[in-house]
């Protein structure tokens, strides 16, 4: 807690060697490295941490620790995760670490650190991994420009045809900033340099989905293109293909079958969930419901700064979102009464 490493280091030592278990092949100075940067990212102190861990001399409780201080200090000193990150030297441990660093940097919001961090994987799988984590990230924030150029830069055409269809989705049904039209490209070259089998023809039936948001007549052009595909497999392909559709179909039928059984009341659920959809959707679809912090904060803008009448027209502007909010109250306490009695109903029904 002093900072005092050494002191750390020498108390470790004796506290070893006075422990008759430890055998004399013991690499006690590397066990000694790994508690105190153990203890030094719990402080938190990731820049001693690291000047501990590069004196590690066993190279797997030295990569051990340089990960565990690069997924600590990811969200919160991303310049050291990254030194740690390049200073483990075995590129599959590295990139395991980057992949965690990913998670840690995404959970905190720093997506900037966990691209740097991405581009750390040099394992092409590690990497596509931390991409797909990245990609899903700026799909639901509404911006993955930044990602799809190291997409398009990967080396594996399965991962590129997957994760760039992935991004024309998130372009098609979620408006990320993403340019269609060099996605588009990018999936058709990618496609053409797969192998062609089951795997080949279910990318082209995913390709045509997330192509339809933007072209039907092309999307409906791929959809059959990949049935025609399907339907041509042979051997090992086509088994897989139809041990995917006997799956299919034994989860259909065992769907209807708990339809078949299930609670008498589940209609009636069904149907209060359908209602409730509805009247969210068709009453409470404005602004001040759907964007309650930002209709608060434009009010003071509904009267010109400077107009005689600007206080009373603000009070106004209030008072109307505040009915709506009322109103609003209102009608859901009378749909609850409603939905609730129709359930009582049922349920005495049923008795």
């Amino acid at each position: 807690k002093a900072g005092d490493t050494e002191g750390a280091r020498t108390t470790f030592r004796e506290t070893v060697a006075m422990d008759k278990r430890t055998p004399a092949n013991f690499d006690a100075e590397s066990f000694v490295g790994t508690q105190l940067v153990g203890a030094l990212i719990a402080k938190p102190d990731f820049t001693t941490a690291l000047v501990v861990a590069k004196t590690i001399q066993d190279e797997s409780r030295r990569g051990r620790a340089l990960l565990s201080i690069a997924a600590a200090a990811a969200a919160k000193d991303s310049a050291t995760a990254e030194e740690a990150l390049k200073a483990i030297g075995d590129p599959l441990a590295r990139s395991l670490a980057a992949s965690e660093a990913v998670d840690s940097a995404l959970k905190q919001d720093q997506p900037k650190a966990a691209l740097i961090f991405a581009g750390l994987a040099e394992d092409q799988g590690f990497r596509a991994q931390c991409l797909g984590a990245l990609l899903s990230y700026g799909i639901d924030h509404g911006d993955a420009a930044d990602v799809v150029p190291q997409v398009l830069a990967l080396k594996d055409p399965v991962s590129i045809a997957r994760l760039a269809t992935d991004a024309l989705r998130g372009r098609a049904f979620r408006e990320i900033k993403v340019d269609e039209t060099s996605l588009i490209a990018a999936v058709e070259t990618a496609l053409s340099a797969i192998r062609p089998g089951y795997q080949h023809a279910l990318l082209v039936d995913d390709f045509s989905r997330a192509v339809t948001g933007f072209d039907s007549v092309k999307g409906l052009e791929l959809h059959n293109r990949a049935a025609g595909l399907s339907a041509q497999l042979t051997g090992e392909d086509a088994a897989e293909r139809d041990r995917e559709i006997a799956r299919a179909v034994a989860a259909n039928v065992a769907a209807d079958a708990v339809t078949k059984t299930a609670d008498p009341l589940e209609k009636e659920r069904n149907d209060a969930i359908d209602q409730w959809s509805r009247f969210v959707a068709n009453n409470l679809a404005d602004p001040i419901f759907t964007d309650f912090r930002a209709t608060l904060d434009n009010l003071p803008n509904s009267a010109p700064a400077g107009a005689a009448n600007r206080a009373w027209t603000v009070f106004g502007s209030v008072s109307t979102q505040a009915s709506k909010l009322v109103d609003a109250l209102k009608q859901i306490r009378a749909k609850r009464a409603e939905l609730a009695a129709r359930a009582a109903a049922s349920a005495s029904g049923q008795k």
